[in-house]
């Protein structure tokens, strides 16, 4: 539970699997799997860091078993960490002979699926408002929130506008996360119903401010671009960032670079029962 976002803990979830990773894969078990090898990765790295300033060989018996403590804690938080980053790895397809889950979506994974009307009009507001569509850049400039926003706030644009244009059908398993945090997140939930009490943060209103300015600058140089709609309004943003805060995860660098600058936020896209 201690992983848990509201909507997990509104359901009493609670695991008895104790296997992290299985087929039986959840949010909250990534959530908790990502959580633990960062706690024992900073432990790790500093440990390292303090060993720097240690003498090279002990000068006494007390030094002489100190430095085996060390050495004992440094292996063994390697080989954890290491074996919890290998299984995600596999999982989120980073490693070519693992399995990825696609339920999974790095941000690379969300700049590529999709129709290609959606994506073309998702990439160019991200090219419009952060100056790149590359998704390596946009983890650099910190916005890897921001675009998932934007993704989700597209993808409630593309169910509307569905309704009165005929549009190329969204990946079943993308339409079915749609649906789910759609229902899960709406106007009667108990989650919405808290956020009514809760003002939004100042972190919120800078991000929902910065895409509001994006699309209205997007827009204007495409004006059939899919987020030319009355729909997009400040609310369904500030909608958009908060589902995107409870339903993901950050992850640690996958790619050989430990440390918090290397960490990544991904989505698991639950579908519910």
């Amino acid at each position: 539970m201690a992983f848990s976002n509201a909507r997990e803990h509104d359901d009493g979830y609670s695991s008895t699997d104790t296997e992290l990773f299985t087929t039986l894969m959840t949010r909250n078990k990534l959530h908790t799997a990502c959580a633990i090898a960062m706690i024992l990765q900073k432990q790790y790295l500093d440990i390292l860091a303090k060993n720097v300033d240690l003498p090279a060989w002990p000068k006494n018996v007390r030094q002489f078993y100190a430095a085996r403590y060390r050495r004992g804690q440094i292996l063994i938080l390697q080989a954890v960490v290491e074996s919890i980053i290998a299984n995600l790895q596999g999982f989120t397809g980073l490693d070519p002979d693992g399995s990825r889950d696609r339920r999974i979506l790095r941000l690379d994974h969300v700049l590529k699926t999709g129709p290609r009307d959606f994506l073309s009009d998702f990439r160019a507001l991200l090219h419009v408002g952060l100056g790149t569509r590359n998704a390596e850049r946009i983890k650099q400039q910190g916005s890897v929130e921001t675009a998932f926003t934007l993704w989700l706030c597209g993808l409630r644009l593309w169910t509307l506008a569905t309704a009165d244009t005929i549009r190329a059908e969204l990946p079943t398993r993308t339409a079915k996360w749609a649906s789910f945090v759609c229902k899960t997140y709406d106007q009667e939930s108990a989650i919405r119903r808290r956020w009514a009490t809760m003002p939004a943060s100042n972190e919120a209103e800078l991000l929902v401010e910065g895409c509001l300015s994006m699309i209205k600058a997007a827009t204007v140089k495409n004006p059939q671009s899919l987020y030319n709609h009355p729909a997009a309004t400040s609310d369904l943003l500030l909608w958009c960032f908060r589902v995107i805060l409870e339903e993901s995860f950050m992850c640690p660098g996958l790619e050989g670079k430990a440390g918090e600058e290397n960490d990544e936020i991904m989505l698991f896209l639950e579908q519910g029962a």
